[in-house]
């Protein structure tokens, strides 16, 4: 049983096999025939299919190892004591718990508040320290809290 395929082939190749037809006595559907079964029968000898089992083999070996380092790196992460900035679960924002503290400490006396408010005044705060030190998200963040602070004292 013949199938009708269409294929691409090069223009230059296929007008040299039609130019020549009357010496081959043979189709264009023939010749890829011809070549189609000479690739079946190179595969049949096995050797570009072991190689190409090989080469899979080791793809799987080295995605094999990759997975087991990411395992290893997850398993070294969640062993860490890393202390929880958050929400402890009871409602009470340990976040905030902190910040407060660290601002009482910088901030504790009225000259250093009004140094403060002169400071944000001006706007020479270091806001990328302070987002590091208080640990905002961004610079918005950050300047509402301490403007909200200072409301409050």
């Amino acid at each position: 049983m013949k199938e009708t395929t269409n294929i691409k082939i090069d223009a230059d190749l296929k007008r040299l096999f039609e130019s020549t037809k009357e010496i081959h006595h043979k189709f264009l559907g023939d010749a890829a025939e011809i070549g189609i079964r000479i690739i079946l029968t190179e595969l049949k000898n096995q050797t570009i299919l072991e190689q190409e089992k090989k080469r899979t083999d080791l793809e799987i070996m080295a995605l094999t190892q990759k997975t087991t380092n990411i395992q290893k790196l997850i398993d070294e992460i969640a062993s860490l004591k890393i202390p929880v900035v958050g929400n402890n679960g009871n409602g009470h924002d340990e976040t905030e718990e902190m910040r407060n503290e660290r601002f009482k400490d910088k901030y504790g006396s009225p000259e250093k508040i009004e140094s403060l408010k002169r400071m944000m005044e001006k706007c020479v705060m270091n806001w990328d320290r302070i987002i590091e030190l208080y640990k905002f998200r961004n610079k918005l963040e950050a300047r509402e809290w301490f403007e909200k602070k200072l409301k409050e004292v």
